[in-house]
């Protein structure tokens, strides 16, 4: 038996061996530069997806080698890493030429299935898209800040129980709470269901948050995982998602109530129709109208309606969350913003204080805000001045991957130094070749592009947007040239939706409270599927605030 192992052991190592030869003959980034590795195993992966402090080693690498450089994947592969704005567009731009990895759509086929907008290519996604795009229109979302209202006052009113069982100056938890509000909003704005008021509902919300808590956390091993799925036959890779872990019941467990929580809202929505009574303001009502009208407009089948539902609430959940937590971090660390901010809410509006969708468009300190600290995958958020430094400076989705599908030529902004010393305009890319992008490197840590978002880029500063337009270059996204919500055909769709919701959350939240940072507690940002907050001694997701009613906190 041991030597059968050994034997393993040595194949193992000589399949591997074969491999980083295999890929660095037929790599076409020879002559890009990169930083040295240090693991052939894990390459810069750790570095990347396991950093104490996310960015601290990309900013140091762009800096060194400039806006596109080469890094390793597991096992020797060359990887792409790109920030520069030409290339950007054009990779979000042709989707037929670089596509989502396989194993990212393996995950998505696995928790959704193949009719969600986040699987479909091509026609289908043009057509779903199309089909789905009046649903997230200004006039419709200009009625959703009542329902995003309704979902801050009931999480006020835990916060008040909650409280009364802390001692003074007692610090809580707020990443919680916020991720449960933002699928309390979802639930309520996008598809009519409210989580923790309907028969299923309770139980549907501790399967989503066990999926969250499980995406929170990575080790090596997963990155291991991750790197040797794609290189298996796909009958192979498809077997192995059902493999009875923990994490893949979970995901099961998840699609198998979203399946059943879906098809009885079309159910119910499509008979109320029927019935006269389908005025309902959320988003899924408006697709059901627009499916069952005889226009001749193109319609979805009732699996690709019924994909949509979980899909709108993995996308548009997540990502807002994170921008929350983000906003209120930076709220905490500087109070002569948080208290101008809340004068400036308190200001706006009519006299009982419901602010309206363009009393808030009207907050240019609010807007400041946001465009600041939000940055997230599955969300094009913004319109006019919104929170957009937050949007900018912490962005929820921290590390977006292509693969390219044939060779091609991607054209550069601006030149880089290749290894021999030349100036390369453009890169040849072969296809199979992984690229990565990172929108909080190209919107904060950004030393190769000062010309962009200028020298203090690595400032958290809303100021900058209450002086006309901080960015300098071509447009990047569909809200204050923020990559936030990315940019091309498949940018987030609900970016409108995420963005209003999160101004309507801060200002019910500013109204009532003040946060503070607790003393002695140290945050780093932490890679998941979006940048999350986690306390240094304690290294799991969490945000502890010092939270105090307004009246007590002058």
């Amino acid at each position: 038996m041991e030597n059968i192992s050994l034997s393993l052991m040595w194949g193992l190592i000589l399949l591997l061996g074969l491999l980083f030869i295999a890929r660095r003959s037929r790599s076409s980034l020879n002559k890009i530069q990169g930083p040295p590795w240090s693991s052939w195993i894990y390459g810069h992966l750790r570095e990347i997806l396991l950093p104490s402090h996310y960015g601290e080693h990309e900013s140091k690498w762009q800096s060194q080698y400039g806006s596109l450089y080469k890094i390793k994947g597991a096992f020797g592969e060359d990887r792409l890493m790109v920030s520069d704005p030409g290339a950007l567009k054009q990779i979000m731009g042709d989707t037929e030429t670089f596509v989502r990895s396989d194993h990212h759509q393996q995950i998505v086929l696995s928790l959704i299935g193949d009719k969600s907008l986040l699987y479909v290519q091509k026609g289908d996604h043009s057509r779903l898209r199309g089909i789905m795009n009046p649903a997230f229109s200004p006039a419709n979302i200009r009625a959703l800040p009542p329902l995003f209202r309704n979902v801050s006052e009931r999480m006020i009113e835990k916060w008040e129980k909650k409280r009364t069982t802390l001692r003074p100056n007692q610090p809580f938890d707020v990443f919680h709470p916020l991720h449960e509000v933002t699928l309390d909003a979802i639930g309520e704005a996008a598809v009519g269901y409210l989580f923790h008021a309907e028969k299923d509902g309770e139980e549907y919300a501790r399967s989503h948050h066990n999926l969250v808590a499980l995406s929170s956390t990575r080790s090596p091993a997963g990155i291991l995982v991750d790197a040797i799925l794609p290189l298996l036959p796909h009958f192979i890779h498809r077997a192995l998602l059902y493999l009875p872990t923990p994490e893949l019941r979970a995901l099961h467990k998840n699609r198998t109530m979203s399946a059943r929580v879906s098809t009885r809202l079309i159910k119910s929505k499509t008979a109320a129709l029927r019935e006269g009574f389908g005025d309902d303001k959320d988003l899924l009502s408006v697709l059901v109208k627009a499916n069952t009208l005889k226009d001749g407009a193109p319609k979805m089948t009732s699996l690709e309606l019924a994909h949509q539902i979980p899909t709108a609430v993995v996308a548009g959940q997540g990502g807002t969350a994170t921008t929350l937590v983000w906003a209120l971090y930076e709220l905490a660390k500087n109070p002569d913003f948080q208290h101008k901010l809340r004068a400036e809410i308190s200001e706006t509006g009519p006299p009982d204080g419901e602010l309206s969708y363009a009393d808030l468009e009207r907050m240019p300190l609010l807007n400041a805000l946001v465009k600041v600290n939000v940055v997230f995958l599955v969300s094009e958020l913004f319109i006019q001045p919104s929170p957009q430094e937050v949007l900018r400076f912490h962005a929820g989705l921290p590390v977006s991957e292509r693969v390219a599908t044939k060779d091609t030529v991607l054209q550069l902004s601006q030149p880089i130094t290749s290894t021999t010393g030349e100036q390369l305009s453009s890169v040849a890319i072969k296809k199979g070749q992984f690229i990565f992008f990172c929108p909080l490197v190209v919107q904060q840590v950004c030393p190769a592009l000062p010309t962009i978002w200028g020298p203090d880029a690595h400032e958290f500063k809303p100021s900058r947007w209450l002086k006309g337009t901080p960015y300098r270059g071509q447009a990047m996204g569909p809200y204050s040239n923020l990559l936030t919500f990315l940019q091309g055909p498949r940018m987030c769709i609900g970016w409108r939706f995420a963005i209003t919701e999160v101004q309507v959350i801060i200002t019910e939240l500013l109204k009532r409270y003040s946060f503070e940072l607790p003393p002695n507690v140290e945050i780093h940002c932490n890679v998941a599927v979006t940048l999350i907050p986690v306390t240094v001694d304690g290294g799991d997701p969490a945000l502890p605030l010092i939270v105090r009613p307004v009246e007590s906190s002058v």
